[in-house]
């Protein structure tokens, strides 16, 4: 790190499970470097997560900033709209990296210290698929916010450098730093197999996520038997609920810890059909548990963490979609033998190192 460098600080939406390991193993490599490290969150969550939050796991120094307004964002299933303050005294930090630009706080991080001649790292994990894009004045006004109001970037994998280069933006401003989670704590509690072929699928039921499309497309006729398990809630769970299958189907609601550990150790296959999905971070905890993934060709972490161990179909090919489930049926032992030792060389300890490379070099 920069000898010159005394202060940093990350921005991030909630104070979201998933990223607080990555910031107890920042902390740690930015305390051996005696540099301080603040991380803010705009909310403790937003209205479309219902994750629990253990305070006592979190080993960093952070605040969760004074709150104007927040209300549900109606144009997207993702995230609510929050207006901040008393955050102004953080914009006199020697670095600053934002987890996101879409935010009124992020906006006025970005362009006021463009204006102090001061870096700020943009951590993104948008795809190109993952967002409309038309060539007008709203395409060029973003193309010069990106471009121009950052130092640096940090990028999950291959998909969002693609998204960050597609703005003009230098290849070599761009560092990846693969997303990872942290492993379930080891079970003590055995699950009891049966003849089935377990799918999972993980996450909110929103229309983007395309979970009708399994639940229509699992085949009708095979020579294995398959159950659907899905978890998570939403907007999308009564017309799923609707819709007449022939094969065995559970709706568990929302699970966390180690309800849905003892849910991934019963399965077999993980299946994630997104319309779009910027990275996917169920799949790192699906491989952890040895499940073969099934993802469509619009997930970004398909690049990272589907090769030798799953498969990836053509978005709402039923065909392609079908052919590959049963490939993965026929080599279900293989391939989730291959799951788990894919996932252990991508790590928290690793996606912290090259965070804090990056920021170095920035």
């Amino acid at each position: 790190m920069k000898k010159d460098i005394k202060n940093i600080v990350f921005i991030n939406n909630i104070v979201a499970p998933y990223r607080i390991p990555l910031f107890n193993e920042l902390a740690k490599l930015f305390k051996d470097e005696s540099i301080a490290m603040k991380v803010l969150f705009l909310s403790e969550r937003e209205s479309v997560r219902e994750w629990s939050i253990d305070y006592t796991k979190m080993k960093f120094d952070y605040k969760i900033l004074p709150i104007v307004s927040q209300k549900r964002d109606t144009k997207t299933t993702t995230s609510d709209k929050i207006v901040n303050k008393g955050y102004f005294k953080y914009l006199f930090a020697e670095k600053v990296v934002l987890f996101g630009y879409s935010y009124s706080t992020y906006l006025v991080f970005m362009i006021l210290r463009k204006l102090m001649f001061k870096d700020t790292i943009l951590f993104s994990e948008s795809t190109i698929s993952d967002k409309t894009r038309k060539q007008n004045i709203l395409f060029k006004l973003k193309s010069i916010m990106i471009k121009k109001f950052f130092s640096s970037y940090i990028v999950p994998g291959y998909e969002a450098k693609k998204f960050i280069e597609s703005y003009g933006v230098n290849p070599n401003q761009i560092s990846i730093a693969q997303n990872a989670v942290e492993p379930f704590e080891k079970l003590n509690k055995e699950v009891k197999k049966d003849e089935y072929i377990n799918i999972l699928y993980v996450g909110r039921l929103a229309k983007e996520k395309n979970i009708d499309f399994i639940i229509n497309n699992i085949p009708k006729e095979s020579k294995f038997k398959y159950r659907l398990i899905i978890v998570g809630t939403g907007s999308e769970m009564v017309r799923l609920k609707s819709i007449d299958t022939t094969y065995l189907i559970e709706f568990r609601g929302f699970e966390e810890g180690e309800k849905l550990a003892l849910t991934f150790k019963e399965s077999d296959i993980f299946v994630l059909p997104s319309n779009s999905e910027p990275w996917g971070l169920v799949v790192n905890e699906a491989i952890s548990m040895s499940l073969a993934p099934l993802v469509s060709d619009k997930v970004g972490c398909r690049h990272e963490l589907v090769k030798e161990n799953g498969r990836i179909f053509e978005l709402n090919n039923v065909k392609d979609f079908q052919s590959k489930l049963k490939f993965i049926s026929e080599n279900l032992k293989e391939l989730k033998t291959n799951s788990f030792e894919l996932s252990q060389s991508i790590t928290i300890e690793n996606q912290a190192k090259k965070i804090f490379k990056a920021i170095s070099n920035g």
